[in-house]
């Protein structure tokens, strides 16, 4: 029995360790506490939609009352042979005109040339006490024939 149990005990703790998540982490210089680093991630998107020849891309950022996006920059990216990614040369940006913490960036590119395919979004945001972030998103690949 005393066997059974420590078998039990070590299992229970191999899965918590093994379901831990990972995130990404930064020391505030201010208090030198440490605090997620992409504190606006998951209000920005980067899609990509392929039909009748025309890729679309959108880049999406929906920030708190206090952040304010500063630059959308959008990258057209395929997938060569070897496996990495690389830029068709399709590059779009933006910069923010007046305070706004909403924006849908989106562009089109006629797309002939059979290849994987995702959009890379990188957006600058600024919060109230004028941190800045950088973050980049990519999209989910597609595939045209």
């Amino acid at each position: 029995m005393k066997k059974f149990i420590s078998v039990l005990l070590s299992v229970v703790m191999m899965m918590s360790v093994l379901s831990a998540s990972a995130y990404a982490a930064v020391v505030n210089p201010d208090n030198g506490r440490v605090g997620l680093m992409y504190e606006n991630s998951d209000t920005f998107t980067s899609s990509l939609s392929y039909k009748g020849g025309i890729a679309t891309c959108k880049s999406t950022v929906i920030l708190a009352q206090n952040e304010k996006w500063i630059s959308i920059t959008q990258t057209l990216e395929k997938k060569s042979s070897s496996g990495s990614w690389s830029s068709t040369g399709n590059v779009w940006s933006i910069s923010a005109s007046k305070d706004s913490n909403y924006y849908l960036f989106s562009n089109s590119k006629s797309l002939n040339v059979a290849g994987e395919y995702h959009l890379k979004s990188v957006i600058v945001v600024k919060n109230s006490s004028g941190k800045q972030e950088t973050i980049t998103k990519y999209s989910d690949s597609i595939t045209v024939n």
